[in-house]
């Protein structure tokens, strides 16, 4: 009976069922471990894929960078290397991201889509880059940084030595002064005594004091200071008791009036009360000057200056830190609190020396005149053209009225060689009756006003001047904000001056002809001076001079004066104008290629 018991003990017990528990336990941490190690291994191929992915367009980034550094050492790269240039492996062909190596190694290649010989200005590449089967493909837009992102530029911050002759010539005649036996100067030489100092006066040669910098880059020395005249010394010796006559010494002294007064000076300040709407940017140094309850002027956008820590004098001469590289005109002068303050640019926007790939262009695909010309824009797109001396170079240029825009948006006006037409008048029209302004017959002189309804520039090898309101057929400017909807757009491009018509009479009084309240859609560029006023100093209030678009010029051009003569100013940056430029407009010289449009 106990074997039996012990027996049933033993067969009725539970570790059966342990076992199949424990079994199963098991079997459940297995296909949990499996799905773990699957979804691990899962995770880890798609990490790979997705870094792959990511180096793609790095190794695609890579060529971009590749062709941007040859095509900042070789501005015609687009076109063919420059001789001395390194082999070029990425063009159409792939190539190995320097430093990538292994198995999966980075791989790029870039081809050119567009050339500025088909759009001007403007390069297109087409990058790609490879890691593994990941496969990367972006297009990018390449430009020179150039005026158009800007709504201001200036090479020198003071007036043209044009401008300056033309305002202060009367205000400083020549004059002498004549010294009797009894009081001649002996100071000038020791041995000897002055008898008459003769003053030349401003001259256009003084005057081109205004054509330099606030500073001088060592080792060159020679900054703008005042504007110069000569000074013709003829002084005596004594010789056996006579005085006698020695050869006349000329000397360049700074300009003064007759009773000593300093001249006026080249610089021209940003008061306070200035407001700029936009971007700018100054070779020069820039002159605060505090006006109307504030410090300074209000910069909106960013104020660049390329006065660097190296010149001399430094941009500390004033503020006595780098950090604030301005010219007080007045110890509080500083620029609005609330706004941007000037800081000091790393590269250099050279202005260039003319504006003949413009003509150019004219030549090749646009209209070409020469002499004097009118040209009336009209809202259908069309433009009426007044020529006295030729006509255009090419088909369906006119002169005439009713001419279509040309083909590739250009019209240059060049000088005439020949004689002048008729009563000797530009256009038999300028001056008008009255008028004191002076013109030349055979000028490349252009007269605009009107609406455009297309994209054009007008270019000229002297003047243009703007006889009337110039503005486009679409309101790009609603008060408040640019439309970046509208097409037209215009470049104004002089050798000479850009400026608006203002006819007065020899009593300095406005004519009747005088445009008020003056609008202006359009980039505005003078190569060798400056956009200013006909006669600003003379006649009544004008009203306020409005320009949509930028400035670009060699010299600040005053529209002005504090006596009440001229124009107020209300100037609004287009921003279009940076992806949309005036067909032909012109570059820096020395502005490097960069990004200005992206996509994959």
């Amino acid at each position: 009976m106990r074997w039996w018991y012990r027996r049933r003990r033993l067969v009725s017990g539970d570790e059966g069922f342990a076992l199949i528990s424990v079994v199963g336990t098991m079997a459940v941490l297995m296909l949990l471990v499996l799905a773990a190690t699957i979804y691990a291994a899962n995770n880890v191929a798609h990490s790979r894929k997705s870094q792959d992915y990511a180096a793609a367009m790095a190794a695609a980034q890579a060529g971009i960078d590749d062709f941007l550094s040859r095509l900042n050492a070789c501005d015609t790269h687009w076109a063919a290397p420059c001789p001395g240039s390194p082999p070029e492996l990425a063009r159409d062909t792939w190539a190995t991201v320097p430093g990538s190596t292994g198995g999966k190694a980075a791989q790029y290649k870039y081809s050119v889509v567009a050339t500025p010989a088909t759009t001007p200005g403007l390069i297109r590449i087409k990058a790609e880059g490879k890691v593994g089967i990941s496969t990367r493909s972006v297009t990018v837009d390449l430009r020179k940084e150039g005026f158009l992102q800007f709504i201001y530029y200036t090479d020198k911050e003071s007036s043209s030595p044009t401008v300056y002759y033309e305002t202060y010539a009367s205000s400083y005649p020549s004059y002498q002064k004549t010294y009797t036996v009894s009081n001649w100067s002996c100071t000038h030489y020791s041995t000897g005594c002055k008898s008459k100092e003769v003053f030349s006066g401003l001259t256009p040669t003084g005057a081109q004091a205004c054509a330099r910098y606030y500073y001088s880059v060592p080792p060159a020395s020679g900054t703008r200071g005042l504007p110069t005249q000569t000074v013709t010394t003829y002084w005596k010796r004594k010789v056996g008791g006579s005085w006698v006559d020695q050869t006349p010494v000329t000397d360049t002294v700074t300009l003064t009036r007759s009773n000593g007064t300093a001249a006026a000076s080249c610089d021209i300040n940003f008061v306070g009360g200035d407001v700029i709407n936009g971007p700018m940017y100054t070779k020069d140094a820039l002159l605060l000057m505090p006006n109307n309850g504030y410090t300074g002027p209000h910069f909106k956008g960013t104020a660049e200056t390329y006065w660097q820590a190296t010149y001399d004098p430094p941009p500390s001469v004033d503020t006595g830190t780098l950090s604030k590289p301005w010219r007080k005109n007045g110890s509080t002068a500083a620029p609005v609190s609330s706004g941007y303050k000037p800081t000091i640019a790393t590269r250099v926007l050279d202005m260039p020396p003319t504006n003949a790939s413009i003509r150019d262009a004219a030549v090749s695909g646009g209209c070409l005149y020469t002499g004097p010309t009118k040209i009336v824009l009209n809202s259908d797109g069309t433009m009426n053209v007044t020529n006295g001396t030729s006509g255009a170079v090419n088909p369906g240029c006119g002169p005439g009225n009713g001419l279509g825009l040309p083909a590739n948006g250009v019209v240059y006006v060049d000088n005439h060689t020949g004689t002048c037409p008729g009563n000797g008048k530009s256009l038999q029209t300028y001056p008008i009756t009255n008028d004191i302004t002076p013109y030349d017959c055979r000028a490349g002189d252009v007269f605009v006003q009107g609406t455009l309804k297309g994209q054009l520039t007008i270019a000229s090898a002297n003047d243009i001047i703007v006889t009337d309101d110039l503005v486009y057929h679409q309101q790009v400017w609603n008060g408040s904000s640019i439309n970046t909807s509208v097409t037209d757009v215009l470049g104004l491009v002089a050798q000479g001056f850009v400026k608006t018509y203002h006819p007065v009479n020899s009593s300095g009084s406005n004519l009747t002809n005088v445009a008020n309240n003056l609008e202006i859609d359009a980039a505005i560029l003078s190569v060798d001076n400056s956009f200013t006023v006909q006669n600003y100093t003379r006649g009544n209030d004008l009203g306020t001079l409005k320009v949509r678009g930028g400035i670009y010029q060699r010299h600040r051009g005053p529209v002005g004066t504090s006596g009440g003569s001229g124009y107020l100013k209300d100037y609004v940056y287009d921003s279009r104008l940076m992806s949309m430029p005036p067909p032909f407009f012109l570059e820096p010289t020395t502005a490097p290629w960069g990004v200005v449009g992206f996509s994959e």
